[in-house]
């Protein structure tokens, strides 16, 4: 995966965002925008979703799910992730440590890390610092844990992730070259 600027980044979390909620939702209208985004990253992703998936992805909550942590770091997670969310000034709908709560994270900080380039207020190495830590310590292996029922949606999120992780990379290396400067 090539280098995304500011603006493709933040593209890519608000459609990494919509195509969980939709899954969430279990509305048979897809987000053909998103699954077109995503083709354009060179993965097909699912266009109708089932009730058990809908259900699995509403109900999928990384403190439950995320067996590398301890039984102590999971039970807490919610609670960190909630604490993590308000210093941030993010404020979610959804449980902290739902899949729609910390992709709506990620969208909002990528999205910062945008508005801040291109008003070149100076914050965005810090904001795209937080987006790295955040998708690095909670995104990605929250998502390493999703497993919904069927094998369609399994596959597709394992290519999710894969471009997740990619992106991670990717910034973790632009920033450290940015730092090294």
């Amino acid at each position: 995966m090539a280098e995304l600027n500011s603006f493709e980044r933040a593209s890519l979390y608000v459609a990494l965002h919509v195509y969980f909620n939709w899954l969430a939702s279990g509305v048979r209208e897809p987000p053909v925008e998103v699954l077109s985004f995503f083709e354009s990253l060179g993965v097909k992703l699912p266009w109708i979703t089932s009730k058990e998936t809908a259900e699995y992805i509403k109900r999928y909550r990384a403190g439950i799910f995320r067996t590398d942590l301890n039984s102590v770091a999971r039970e807490f997670l919610k609670d960190h992730l909630t604490a993590l969310y308000r210093a941030a000034g993010y404020v979610s709908t959804e449980p902290a440590d739902s899949l729609l709560a910390m992709t709506a994270f990620a969208a909002r900080l990528a999205i910062n890390a945008y508005l801040s380039h291109i008003q070149g207020d100076g914050s965005t190495e810090k904001l795209e610092q937080q987006l790295h830590r955040f998708i690095k310590t909670h995104l990605i292996p929250a998502l390493e844990h999703v497993k919904p029922p069927e094998k369609i949606f399994s596959n597709a999120v394992k290519k999710l992730t894969q471009i997740i992780k990619d992106d991670a990379g990717l910034l973790a290396k632009r920033l450290s070259h940015q730092t090294s400067l």
